[in-house]
């Protein structure tokens, strides 16, 4: 790095940056150098540009008596007269915006005049408007030096006083999931803690509810706030709020959390869902250069304080507990009380071991329900009928329901259903009443042996329609699979197919309509025992 003039570190807040800073500046102080000059300071979000500059006027001695009557060009010039013939290292500490160092009219950093500008930000577009030569993304601790830091603010006292402390300490060392400003609040708010009933209670009370923890709802959240209250619109912050209804360290898939924005109409409406997707990977680039997302390829991440901090936020604060209720992975058998129910706005179930769900529960707020990946078997007739608000059901990777309930012809507003990976076995007549949906994923259903004529042509808004591996034979749909590409003809709108065809009589059909052809992602052939029956000039047009 010592060709590169500007120098950007950014991270979450709380990841260490200003200490990072720290160490180099008083690196520049304690150790010989060949910098004239080298200025520190914290710019934050709502320093203006005339305090910049008074602050960088009086650390490069331009301050005198006069200053204070000089209109900004003039100190400008006095900045420049005297940093041109210095070798200077400028360390700027968080930084929100570009801070335009041609007004300020300090020079830039370069090979020739060998200075160097250092700045942390938390946000890495900053960075790229800054014009870096070299990013350096700050990331949270690796466990070694986690566990360290944590040791070191407990304090050897209290974690060797008994011995089942240690290894407690390690579960709420892995809670905080590498955040230095987690291990350093929750460690000091331990270091009184002497009895594993105490460290017990703490780690029950994190994973519950984090906001509750000593040190957590009034210092670490609202630190963390800041960079949710910079996001750039209400529609950002809200699909930031939605990734709290995960799993932690859930890997999710950016087009299925995209499906869902779209089904909770958060994002704008477009003629097409590549609009929509396109509207969706844009806010989920803004998340990760907010370093509020972790992008992993097709998948994000959530870090687990950034997590808890957007559950907080979610329900105003901790004023509010009841809009986002999320247990997911907490090894409930049983629903949640369902009085508790009443005021959610979204909810998470994920990863549980639930099997029925047997009482009615009145929601009229409710909007998004995530059940996926429990032990459902059955679902009560009038589950869903005080449920007016409902956009976005999941039901997905229940292996054990066989059958959706009759009362799902309650609902009025659904726009997502996700069946996939169920045991569904066949699909109720009443699922017609869903005519506002506009996503429908029915993949890896292979018991899935019945879909009673005119369900799927019903659905006229349908954007997305995923039946990749769906049923186990060429008869699913009375009629055959034939009748089924023929409701598919019927969906205009449609956008996204994926499909699983047995028979060559459906796949000519399907081969006769363009927009079915244009609209497939997947197309698997399975099964066929006289392929050799279709034309080549037919397969020849497939793309």
């Amino acid at each position: 790095m010592r060709n590169m003039g500007i120098i950007g570190l950014y991270g979450m807040r709380g990841v260490g940056k200003t200490t990072l800073l720290t160490k180099i500046n008083n690196n520049f102080l304690h150790t010989p150098n060949d910098f004239d000059l080298v200025i520190w300071m914290v710019v934050s979000q709502d320093l203006k540009f005339e305090n910049i500059q008074d602050s960088i006027g009086e650390k490069t001695g331009c301050c005198d008596d006069t200053w204070k009557d000089k209109d900004h060009l003039r100190k400008a010039e006095d900045i420049f007269r005297v940093l041109k013939s210095k070798k200077f290292a400028l360390l700027l500490d968080d930084i929100w915006e570009r801070v335009d160092l041609a007004k300020l009219r300090v020079p830039i950093p370069d090979r020739q005049n060998k200075s160097k500008l250092v700045f942390t930000t938390r946000s890495e577009e900053v960075c790229i408007l800054m014009g870096a030569q070299k990013k350096i993304k700050v990331e949270c601790l690796a466990w070694d030096r986690a566990w360290a830091l944590f040791q070191e603010k407990v304090g050897e006292e209290t974690l060797y006083i008994h011995p089942d402390i240690p290894k407690l300490a390690e579960i709420v060392t892995k809670v905080c999931d590498g955040l230095p400003l987690a291990l350093i609040t929750i460690g000091r708010a331990m270091a009184c803690k002497k009895t594993p009933q105490e460290w017990n209670h703490a780690i029950q009370v994190l994973k519950r509810s984090a906001s509750e923890f000593s040190g957590m709802g009034d210092e670490v959240f609202p630190l963390l706030k800041f960079s949710y209250d910079n996001l750039p619109s209400e529609k950002v912050r809200s699909c930031f709020l939605y990734c709290a209804l995960f799993p932690e360290d859930f890997l999710i898939h950016k087009r299925r959390l995209i499906y869902c924005w779209v089904g909770e109409e958060i994002l704008d409406e477009y003629d097409d869902i590549t609009g929509a997707q396109n509207q969706g990977y844009d806010i989920i680039g803004t998340l990760v250069n907010a370093c509020l997302l972790e992008g992993r390829e097709d998948y994000v991440r959530m870090h687990d304080v950034i997590r808890d901090t957007a559950i907080w936020l979610a329900c105003e604060c901790g004023k509010a507990k009841e809009n986002f209720l999320v247990h997911t992975g907490a090894h409930l058998i049983e629903a949640p009380n369902f009085e508790t129910w009443k005021g959610a706005k979204r909810m998470s179930l994920m990863a549980n071991q639930i099997e029925n769900l047997v009482e009615r529960s009145i929601c009229p707020s409710l909007s998004t329900l995530f059940l996926t990946n429990n032990r459902l078997k059955m679902i009560s007739e009038g589950f869903f009928q005080h449920m007016p608000s409902l956009r976005v059901l999941d039901l997905s990777e229940n292996k054990g329901i066989t059958h959706l309930p009759m009362g799902i012809s309650k609902l009025k507003s659904p726009q997502y259903l996700n069946l996939s990976q169920t045991g569904i076995r066949d699909l109720p007549i009443e699922l017609k009443a869903l005519d506002k949906l506009k996503y429908l994923n029915l993949e890896f259903t292979s018991k899935l042996n019945m879909v009673p004529r005119n369900v799927i042509s019903s659905f006229l808004m349908l954007r997305v329609l995923r039946m990749y591996d769906c049923g186990s034979s060429d008869d699913i749909l009375f009629g055959g699979e034939e009748a089924l590409v023929e409701e598919l003809v019927c969906l205009k709108h449609l956008d996204v197919l994926t499909i699983t065809i047995r028979c060559v009589s459906a796949f000519k059909r399907f081969f006769t309509s363009l927009n079915l052809l244009t609209c497939t992602q997947v197309l698997c052939l399975e099964s066929f025992t006289c392929v050799s029956s279709l034309d080549k000039h037919e397969m020849s047009g497939y793309p």
